[in-house]
């Protein structure tokens, strides 16, 4: 029988007390967002008094099938009751562990040159009083030192870290655990799953919406590096070469896109160059479908078979309770000819 769970659990994931029986809800979660994740519980009566919300977090688990899933851990809100001769009802909001990173430093902050920033990062964590870290480490330093001021946050700090080296945004998994990892193009991960009408393919809706922002897509991307005396700048190009493209220069004219950046080395330069110019031409059309609960999550490519669709999920909300649908949103991976499939 489907059903949902949630737990009072400490930072590092040990049980503290089982929360009364999920009367609904929702989860959402969205790559782009600084917090990735959050949502809302309400419950039919009021969660134990004892329990310290200011440093607790939830564990919220979907069953069905034989098969319990996680489905995050989250930083609660002080519930709010609701209190009347009959019973009493609670609710709780909640935000993905990343909100620690909306700290701001308070202090001038520099990393010098020869800084391993996967250590930097971790470390950073640790500070702010997390211990479930499983980051993907990389011996990638600092070719200049970087530095921050008071007013800028913890999360700025990481995702500038972590753009120099060509990693994705830092993210909290369904159980927890802080991740960042080498930035993959779409079209190079794996098949995570297929939504179709074959026995083996996860089901879904047959209907779906399409979106399409075709301003500003780039066919020209070049970025650049600050030198010093010691560090030469560096540059790199990329453009859409291939004259049968759609966005091809001939074809619609010139679009460039122009940034300075900050790159640990050349290879991680051309990359960042490739991944701008792919995103502008993915970032510009959307599909969105619905499917029941299954093991999917944020950034997984995944096809739809009825659709003959090729993307990468980027949102997706649940409303929580029996037979729950899952709205998921994600964008095309270009997968060439003249039109994106």
């Amino acid at each position: 029988m489907e059903h949902w769970s949630a737990q009072i659990v400490t930072r590092a994931g040990d049980v503290i007390d089982e929360l009364p029986r999920i009367r609904a809800g929702s989860l959402e979660w969205n790559a782009f967002a600084a917090v990735q994740s959050g949502g809302t519980l309400e419950f039919t009566r009021a969660p134990s008094p004892k329990i310290d919300w200011i440093t607790s977090r939830i564990r919220i688990m979907h069953h069905a099938d034989g098969i319990d899933r996680p489905m995050g851990v989250y930083i609660p809100a002080w519930p709010k009751t609701r209190r009347t001769t009959a019973l009493t009802q609670a609710s709780v909001r909640l935000e993905g562990p990343t909100a620690r990173l909306r700290s701001q430093l308070a202090h001038w902050a520099q990393y010098g040159a020869g800084t391993v920033v996967t250590d930097r990062i971790a470390g950073d964590l640790r500070k702010l009083g997390e211990t479930a870290i499983a980051l993907t480490p990389s011996g990638e330093t600092l070719r200049t030192a970087m530095a921050w001021e008071p007013d800028k946050t913890w999360g700025n700090v990481t995702a500038d870290l972590l753009d120099v080296i060509g990693y994705g945004s830092i993210w909290c998994d369904q159980s927890g655990w802080w991740r960042a990892a080498p930035y993959v193009p779409p079209a190079q991960r794996p098949i995570r799953a297929t939504y179709g009408g074959n026995p083996t393919d996860n089901l879904v809706r047959p209907e779906y919406e399409e979106e399409a922002d075709l301003a500003d897509v780039p066919n020209h991307v070049l970025v650049w590096t600050r030198g010093d005396s010691e560090h030469p700048s560096l540059r790199a190009e990329a453009r859409i070469t291939d004259p049968a493209h759609p966005w091809h220069q001939d074809r619609v004219g010139l679009f460039s896109r122009a940034e300075s950046v900050e790159a640990t080395s050349q290879e991680v330069l051309d990359a960042k160059a490739g991944r701008m110019l792919a995103e502008g031409l993915e970032f510009s059309r959307y599909v969105t479908w619905e499917h029941p609960v299954d093991g999917t999550t944020l950034g997984d490519r995944v096809v739809l078979r009825t659709h003959d669709l090729d993307v990468v999920i980027t949102h997706r909300k649940i409303s929580l309770g029996i037979g729950a649908v899952v709205e998921s949103r994600g964008r095309h991976i270009y997968t060439g000819g003249q039109t994106w499939q």
